[in-house]
């Protein structure tokens, strides 16, 4: 995806913005998006538009009643549509992909994996299904997951990453007290637990864990096959984690995700500072990432592009 048309869709307004590179080549590899915005900007509106651009289908069926038929059900699907119009045109949103309508463009090739950071809150256990419900990841039966060896497979990975790549002595394993319930185990403490989480680890530690079980998932279930696209959306997942877990988490994705365009928003300057640090100095791969920032202009939503000098606007 190089860029995503957004007009009159919840907080942008007529004039909109082109989500993207401001001179995108589409004749190569769509590019890594790294947003920054801080609350009430339009990031927010960002994922919503992709995830609608991409799964407006599904989100219909999840909305809109199966028992509803004919004229009924085109009057409630209007109805759902209407409420991601921006409040001040109140007039039919507009999104483009690549600069095609949403409805017409071929997404047939594409597999959006998306996760906003509240469905990482803490709770007091943590659950595969409960997890899985809170995500959009393409077309996959996410139930499939906690079943027969894939589950295995993912705590597997999860373990070693807690373990080479963000140095925790913290692990995990599947409950016998219900399917896909998961156990956090800390040896060097002695403690093994499936419930009650927040009152024996740090709430950060839950947040990392449940980040690299759904990341985990990601991996397995993206396509291999290079004729697809891959597409990860991660929104405000940072906030939450450790500042030198922020540094590893960054570090995975870059590493693990090299294969996918990732779009990574986020309301933490820090993050944002150190991501584009590690893109221009440690990875020198700049060329591969965008660098926006949106911000409010007396109450209209704009898009800037870091090293540009104009503003994408419709």
């Amino acid at each position: 995806m190089h860029t995503i048309e957004i007009q009159n869709f919840k907080a942008f307004g007529a004039k909109g913005v082109i989500f993207g590179p401001n001179k995108p080549d589409l004749t190569k590899r769509p590019k890594n998006i790294l947003c920054y915005g801080d609350n009430g900007t339009g990031k927010s509106s960002v994922f919503e538009a992709i995830l609608w651009a991409f799964f407006y289908d599904k989100i219909i069926n999840d909305k809109v009643p199966k028992a509803l038929i004919g004229e009924e059900r085109d009057n409630a699907i209007k109805q759902l549509q209407l409420k991601y119009n921006n409040t001040e045109t109140n007039v039919d949103f507009s999104l483009k992909i690549n600069g095609e309508d949403y409805k017409t463009f071929d997404n047939s090739l594409y597999h959006v994996y998306m996760l906003k950071g509240d469905s990482l809150t803490v709770t007091s256990d943590i659950s595969m299904l409960e997890l899985y419900s809170k995500v959009r990841f393409g077309d996959a039966d996410l139930a499939s997951l906690i079943l027969d060896e894939n589950l295995s497979i993912i705590i597997t990975e999860v373990n070693r990453i807690l373990s080479d790549m963000f140095f925790e002595s913290l692990q995990i394993e599947e409950s016998q007290n219900e399917n896909g319930l998961i156990i956090l185990r800390d040896d060097a403490r002695g403690i093994s637990k499936d419930g009650e989480l927040p009152l024996f680890f740090n709430e950060a530690k839950i947040h990392l864990v449940k980040l690299l079980l759904l990341l985990s998932s990601v991996e397995l279930l993206a396509p291999q096959d290079d004729s697809s696209h891959r597409v990860l959306v991660l929104d405000d997942i940072f906030t939450s984690l450790d500042s030198s877990n922020r540094l590893f988490i960054f570090q995975y994705l870059a590493e693990h995700f090299r294969r996918f365009q990732i779009i990574l928003l986020t309301h933490n300057v820090n993050f944002f500072n150190l991501a584009e640090h590690l893109i221009n100095n440690h990875y020198k791969e700049n060329d591969r990432w965008v660098m926006l920032s949106l911000y409010d202009a007396t109450s209209e939503f704009k898009l800037y592009e870091k090293y540009q000098l104009s503003t994408k606007l419709l």
